[in-house]
């Protein structure tokens, strides 16, 4: 695969794609000034699992089915910038695992970050896909870890098939929109904050479901609030401090 370093502005206009890998490969995209539009894909790598470095703007302008980065064969994507999908995917990867950490912001018009072979989502930043999902993973077992925002006009997580998916939430993290597990054994992890910090945890009845384990990490300290429920078909493990305020209807293992 090739590789492309990229601080200046690299715009298609209509042509489908700013940049495309054939064979995989490593564009960098440095700096706020720096940016790669195109009409279909910002960035499109196939061939080979490609790696995507973006703290500028990586833009697909259109409208209809315009994404940020397509990654048909697997890959990793790094961003501290901006990564917008103006008609589709704000991420998209097939084709091989996915992995996305991102510290800045992600946005589709479909999805904010799709990966349909399995994968890792990381978030400080912000995700959001207007029109469907925040953050979708199928076709393989998922991870999403959430310490910033992720929001979707359906549901802000959705894990599809009979995988073991892991959402591990921060204090302070945001989901705007349900958060669903798949048809597999997931786990909802509670993780520790920094200095201490209390995470709350609202609407778990409704707002996520399909997590058949609960963990809280040692360390950590969560807060349920008074109208949540935690049903006996669900394992509550608790190595950190839980705090009950409504009702828990299950097992507590103290690790």
């Amino acid at each position: 695969g090739g590789s492309l370093g990229n601080t200046g502005t690299i715009n298609a206009g209509s042509a489908r794609y700013g940049v495309t890998l054939l064979t995989g490969g490593v564009v960098s995209n440095t700096g706020a000034a720096a940016l790669i539009e195109g009409s279909r894909y910002g960035i499109r790598a196939n061939g080979a699992a490609a790696t995507v470095a973006n703290s500028g703007i990586i833009r697909g302008t259109s409208t209809v089915n315009g994404g940020g980065v397509g990654l048909y064969a697997g890959g990793t994507v790094t961003n501290s910038g901006t990564i917008i999908g103006a008609g589709h995917y704000g991420v998209y990867v097939n084709g091989g695992l996915g992995t996305v950490s991102n510290s800045g912001g992600i946005v589709g018009v479909l999805d904010g970050v799709g990966l349909t072979d399995g994968g890792m989502v990381a978030n400080t930043g912000s995700i959001g896909g207007t029109g469907d999902f925040g953050v979708y993973i199928g076709g393989g077992g998922g991870t999403v870890t959430n310490a910033g925002t992720i929001g979707g006009g359906v549901d802000a997580v959705q894990f599809v098939g009979a995988f073991a998916d892991r959402l591990i939430i921060d204090p302070g993290a945001v989901f705007n929109g349900q958060v669903k597990g798949g048809s597999g054994s997931n786990t909802l992890e509670l993780a520790a904050g920094t200095a201490g910090a209390t995470g709350t945890l609202s609407g778990f009845a409704t707002g996520f479901t399909g997590f058949g384990t609960i963990t809280v990490d040692g360390g950590a300290r969560w807060q349920l609030d008074s109208t949540d429920t935690i049903g006996s078909s669900v394992a509550l493990t608790d190595a950190g401090t839980l705090g009950n305020a409504g009702l828990i209807d299950t097992t507590v293992t103290v690790a």
